[in-house]
């Protein structure tokens, strides 16, 4: 955010618990602010942790996400901790924190505002004001929106030689797949060689009107199905097998080794509770696959923020880390 972790954000701050009022006048950073984007200001009670530098969080063993900027919780920083300063007393530090905040927000807002025409183009594929619009609140996200994160996934991967190497499948890969058979999708891998790629990620429009996603784990020999509604779908692997046959026979001349391998349909994954963030949910299980995590460090009560850091990614044409 442009901020050091001895860079001051304001001459004093205060929280109340009760009758007690505690003051601190120095905020630091924390895993949660690695997370959230939020600052953590030492209190009182907390002295003894200083004295022993070993932070609250620290001793708690709290996880560190991926995500940087929470633009939800960063605004609510921003709204309680700043009113009580003068803007023309504000350290340069605290006023470039607002005006990132204020900047981030204007860029999502604008992206999200009614109009029509095109928002962004890459991959050679347009953006436009409708597509973008389907990550509002409440709404389902549409097929370009979708694949426009999977080539950003992709970008990001190819770029990093930190990361695992995937292939995100277009979102009509498997419906045209399992509809008419591989020769119809014979031709969509002519340049790129799947079976040198740790990961290959497919995202699936079941019944119309929900969205799921897989993942094929080549180094551990797994086929992984994730559906926010904790639903099954034993005909996804059987044709995501025959195309690891087909593909490997056409691509390879050989038949694929199946020796080992395995399905899962995993059910401790994090659960949708509505009728529309299943676009959300799918994008997240297959960019959080694409880092190599085996686990999951969102939920629903992420789904608005990731809608947000999800139309930054997109007119950015980059993602946020």
């Amino acid at each position: 955010m442009g901020l050091s972790e001895t860079d001051s954000v304001g001459s004093s701050n205060e929280s109340r618990t009760g009758e007690e009022t505690r003051t601190s006048t120095v905020p630091v950073y924390d895993d949660r602010f690695r997370r959230y984007g939020r600052l953590r200001y030492p209190l009182d009670d907390q002295q003894s942790d200083q004295e022993n530098k070993i932070p609250a969080w620290s001793r708690t063993k709290l996880q560190t996400p991926r995500w940087k900027v929470n633009l939800n919780l960063f605004k609510s920083l921003i709204a309680k901790n700043l009113p009580s300063i003068d803007k023309q007393g504000r350290s340069p530090a605290h006023q470039a924190a607002a005006d990132k905040h204020e900047e981030i927000e204007r860029e999502v807002q604008q992206a999200l505002s009614d109009g029509y025409g095109p928002v962004v183009e890459g991959f050679n594929v347009t953006i436009t004001k409708n597509d973008i619009r389907t990550l509002r609140p409440g709404e389902w996200l549409n097929d370009e929106v979708i694949n426009f994160y999977g080539n950003l996934i992709m970008a990001r991967s190819n770029a990093s030689s930190a990361l695992p190497k995937v292939h995100v499948f277009s979102t009509f890969f498997y419906k045209t797949l399992s509809e008419n058979g591989y020769d119809k999708v014979r031709r969509w891998t002519k340049k790129t060689n799947i079976f040198a790629k740790d990961y290959l990620l497919i995202p699936i429009h079941c019944s119309g009107n929900h969205w799921t996603s897989a993942v094929v784990d080549m180094s551990k020999k797994k086929i992984s199905y994730y559906d926010s509604l904790l639903g099954n779908n034993p005909k996804c692997f059987l044709t995501l097998r025959n195309y690891l046959e087909s593909e490997s026979r056409d691509k390879l001349k050989r038949p694929f080794d199946f020796q080992g391998w395995e399905n899962e349909c995993p059910k401790n994954i994090p659960r949708q509770q509505n009728g529309f963030d299943c676009g959300v949910f799918t994008c997240s299980f297959i960019e959080s696959k694409s880092r190599g995590e085996d686990t999951f460090d969102f939920s629903q009560a992420d789904m608005s923020y990731l809608r947000q850091k999800m139309v930054l990614d997109i007119v950015n044409k980059m993602l946020v880390e």
